[in-house]
């Protein structure tokens, strides 16, 4: 008996382990032909973890290790907050860094899991496509994306189960993770809003119950949300009297991106790829800013077509929102980084290639082929996103 309650526990469990194990083995198995195996040493105090530690990483370890001055604001607190309380179990703010995104991400397969519902080989798929998204190397370093995508995850599903407080509290942490977790809040309000609806039967009834609709405490369950970000806009003001710090501060680091409309954004494409010819210069840049950052934003977009055909209005809002930021930005960067958390992506690629298994493999084989080169580019210290 207690075996087999032991085995219904476990079993649920091997598969996010197993993809996480694997997600945690190819760059280590990348790292010792690049950098230890050409050399032959091993040093004494030698941790194979300092080549992930690249870009970002430097400032979510120096918050984790010293706590915030002005010019670190950019960067949301949740994530080092918590490689700081790990630390005090590792030793190492490095490995605590690490820990917090595998074990989030660990969390975040099975709520994903939890959330796909269906037949096992529809979910699996759905998992390698996600995972395995060139964009997902950051899902396993010492980056905010595997926290932001479990409470990402797992805020919708305790939304779809109508678990209205729960959702509201992880949209909150979700804000304390990203400036994008206010989001959620438009999220959690249309998903109300249309539960509401299908209860009144007619928008007619809808209209004369406006009432009980708005004044419910699952309504203002939603404020929850947004107050993870007023806390943090709080804390700014207070620290360093700028409650807007963060905005600032992300404008200063990268002033070569402005605003601009989406007519401008167009023109500018155009003429980076055509008029100016870039690729005759610096093929490197270039692809990285058409293939990858130019086609992850590609990809985003039909996803919300996708989802606004479907008329799953939660995840083409969760999809259009940052599309729409993304298209009022140029040059647009790092959005290979922010796509791979914006899961209902891979649900749309998993529906489409579901029923096709050659089309399937080709394009999970293309995927986890620019995954692993993206893996060798961040080693070797280029900027990947």
């Amino acid at each position: 008996m207690f075996y087999k309650k032991f085995r219904e526990i476990v079993k649920p469990l091997v598969e996010p382990f197993s993809w996480v194990l694997f997600l945690f083995l190819v760059p280590m198995v990348s790292i010792f032909f690049l950098k230890i195996y050409p050399g032959g040493t091993w040093a004494d105090n030698f941790n194979p973890f300092y080549f992930l530690i690249r870009w970002d990483s430097w400032y979510f370890l120096e918050l984790a290790q010293g706590g915030y001055n002005a010019g670190l604001a950019t960067w949301f607190p949740l994530y080092p907050w918590l490689s700081m309380i790990f630390y005090s179990v590792f030793n190492s703010f490095v490995i605590a860094g690490i820990f917090v995104s595998f074990a989030s991400l660990f969390l975040a397969i099975i709520y994903y899991k939890k959330l796909l519902g269906g037949d096992s080989e529809f979910k699996t798929k759905a998992v390698a496509l996600m995972l395995f998204y060139p964009g997902a190397i950051f899902l396993g370093l010492v980056y905010s994306e595997s926290l932001f995508l479990l409470l990402n995850v797992a805020f919708f599903y305790y939304l779809f189960n109508k678990k209205w407080l729960v959702a509201a509290i992880l949209g909150f942490f979700a804000c304390l993770t990203r400036n994008f977790g206010i989001f959620l809040w438009a999220v959690y309000l249309v998903f109300y809003l249309l539960d509401s609806y299908k209860l009144t039967g007619s928008w007619k009834v809808f209209v004369l119950k406006w009432r009980s609709i708005i004044f419910n405490k699952n309504f203002f369950f939603s404020l929850i949300i947004p107050l993870g970000l007023a806390s943090y806009m709080l804390f700014c003001f207070v620290k360093f009297g700028d409650p807007l710090l963060f905005v600032h501060q992300q404008k200063a680091w990268a002033e070569w991106r402005k605003f601009c409309w989406p007519w401008d954004w167009f023109r500018g494409y155009y003429n980076y790829i055509f008029v100016d010819k870039t690729w005759n210069d610096n093929i490197y840049s270039f692809s990285r800013r058409v293939l990858i950052e130019f086609g992850s934003w590609f990809l985003l977009l039909v996803a919300t077509i996708y989802w606004l055909f479907k008329k799953h209005w939660t995840y083409f809002i969760f999809c259009l929102l940052p599309l729409l930021v993304f298209i009022f930005t140029f040059p647009m960067t790092s959005v290979n980084r922010y796509v791979c958390v914006i899961f209902p992506i891979f649900i749309f690629l998993a529906e489409v290639l579901n029923k096709k298994p050659f089309l399937y493999y080709i394009y999970l084989l293309a995927s986890f082929i620019f995954y692993v080169f993206n893996i060798m580019l961040f080693i070797n210290g280029s900027w990947v996103g």
